[in-house]
């Protein structure tokens, strides 16, 4: 079939010719042995994630071609890509809008395939960027990806793997770290006479511990900044006293009804 020579030829030009003669992306590709049975079927874009053309990958899915199509074993392109060690189409496809987490028949994700395969640049890849690759994910034999490379005793694999849930740790705790904004925004509240028309329990939030997470404190920075500027006006500075009001009912520092 043209369409097959093409893709295993790599053969750009032609097969952009056959897009554009009608041959549909998603078509199912069957090939036949010479007793003319069936060998195999295949989809274009699972075929050139096998080949590692990514040249071709891109031409398959600028034509139409579903990144998620899978074939009997609920494999996508990504698995198949994962399974071969194709860096670069692996790259690709990431820059495109794909479930990174999809799991085939036996709940596997390009995670857990790249481990089995000792494909280290592939896990490599997942791990150090932005991939939004859930490393917790289980297979149906409740294995991660972390839990088979230690079977499989891939050393530098687990190591990156322990790395990024420490990373992943360190960043959960940084989201819900806790800080004391009183110290530092005391001095400048209470120096704003406008200070007395706040409710009274939001004033007593200025005059004690309370703590508030990391985003909180951030959204509290950006609203006291405009205080610090002294050639406001005591009726800026009043409403601006209003606003942290506001947002201090919205944040719930406090329980309002004990």
């Amino acid at each position: 079939m043209d369409v097959l020579k093409a893709i295993r030829k790599n053969d750009v030009k032609k097969l952009e010719k056959l897009l554009k003669k009608g041959f549909k992306p998603n078509s199912v590709l069957d090939e036949f042995d010479s007793n003319n049975q069936l060998k195999y079927s295949t989809i274009p874009l699972s075929l050139a994630a096998k080949e590692g053309y990514t040249d071709i990958v891109s031409l398959l899915v600028k034509y139409g071609a579903n990144l998620h199509a899978s074939n009997d074993d609920w494999e996508a392109p990504m698995h198949i890509a994962a399974f071969y060690g194709h860096v670069d189409v692996m790259r690709f496809l990431l820059t495109r809008d794909i479930n990174i987490n999809k799991q085939d028949k036996k709940g596997n994700t390009v995670l857990h395939v790249a481990v089995m395969k000792s494909q280290f640049n592939i896990v490599n890849l997942l791990l150090t960027n932005d991939t939004g690759i859930d490393i917790n994910i289980k297979n149906i034999e409740s294995k991660t990806a972390l839990d088979i490379a230690k079977k499989e005793r891939v050393c530098h694999i687990i190591d990156l793997i322990e790395e990024k849930i420490k990373q992943d740790m360190v960043n959960k705790n940084k989201d819900s770290a806790v800080v004391n904004p009183a110290p530092a925004f005391n001095s400048v509240i209470k120096a704003v006479p406008a200070f007395q028309t706040m409710k009274p329990q939001n004033k007593s939030f200025f005059e004690s511990d309370v703590i508030i997470k990391e985003q909180e404190k951030q959204q509290l920075v950006r609203a006291l900044s405009e205080i610090e500027k002294k050639e406001q006006s005591e009726k800026e500075k009043i409403k601006d006293l209003q606003a942290i009001d506001s947002l201090l009912d919205s944040l719930q520092c406090f329980d309002n009804n004990s």
